[in-house]
């Protein structure tokens, strides 16, 4: 039975190793030459103090295997009268192995992650899926409410 939680510390190797996963899916011009420095560099990131304060990083495991994961920044709002903290949730990474796609595991994951953003009193959850992953989140609740204005300020 797979299983769903947060990621400690421990688990940010393998996080950064299916974050690699996810990048060459996303990039296959992505060299193998660049991905021990790639997963040097994103574990460091992710142990970061900054990290450490803004995100949470979530997992399914099947048999002690990671084999989906996202992770969701909260960001606090500028105080309101009637709330002074009035956090949001900013999910990314979200990200499932090909293997286990099509098996409920996302939507067992984004399901906890909801319950969890709850639990914190979050006031919303935005996330900007893909085209292909538009029906999925929208099974799950998610629902276009307004676009957000966008000015690039670089290529990515």
């Amino acid at each position: 039975m797979p299983e769903c939680r947060v990621l400690n510390n421990n688990e940010y190797l393998t996080l950064s190793e299916l974050r690699w996963i996810f990048q060459c899916e996303e990039n296959p011009a992505l060299q193998l030459s660049q991905k021990d420095s790639f997963i040097t560099d994103c574990l460091s990131v992710l142990i970061s103090s900054h990290m450490q304060e803004t995100y949470t990083h979530f997992g399914v495991f099947l048999d002690d295997k990671l084999c989906s994961c996202a992770s969701l920044c909260v960001v606090n709002k500028i105080p309101r009268p009637n709330n002074i903290i009035d956090p949001i949730g900013y999910l990314t990474n979200v990200f499932t192995l090909s293997e286990y796609r099509n098996k409920q595991f996302g939507h067992q994951l984004i399901t906890y992650i909801k319950e969890w953003a709850k639990s914190k009193n979050l006031e919303i959850i935005i996330v900007w899926p893909s085209e292909p992953s538009e029906n999925f989140y929208a099974k799950l609740g998610f629902v276009t409410d307004g676009q957000p204005l966008v000015h690039k300020l670089r290529e990515y």
